[in-house]
């Protein structure tokens, strides 16, 4: 949903602003509507690609071993430490090692 809802509310509302502008009639026009698409729709994108690697960082993160002050005994884990905790942390992180050009 962090992704999603953002994405489809700015294809919504470009989609339509798109299409008044290309075409102040309001008659059909197949070129319109698919002009309007693309564009939108690569808007939408390119705003929401970052909350999208947001959310990749955190379905995929990996677990590393915690460190031996943790309980660790004898290379046998006893706990494993998350590399983020939580959408603000993983957002701040990517931030930081992307800049905002990423």
């Amino acid at each position: 949903l962090i992704m999603s809802v953002p994405y489809s509310s700015v294809m919504m509302m470009s989609n339509e602003s798109l299409r008044r502008f290309l075409n102040p009639t309001g008659a059909f026009s197949l070129p319109t509507f698919l002009t309007a698409g693309a564009l939108s729709g690569a808007l939408a994108a390119a705003l929401t690609t970052p909350l999208d690697v947001v959310k990749t960082r955190l379905q995929t993160q990996g677990m590393t071993r915690a460190k031996t002050s943790t309980g660790e005994l004898h290379g046998a884990p006893q706990k494993f430490k998350v590399r983020y905790h939580g959408f603000s942390d993983a957002f701040l992180a990517v931030y930081r090692t992307e800049g905002t050009l990423g």
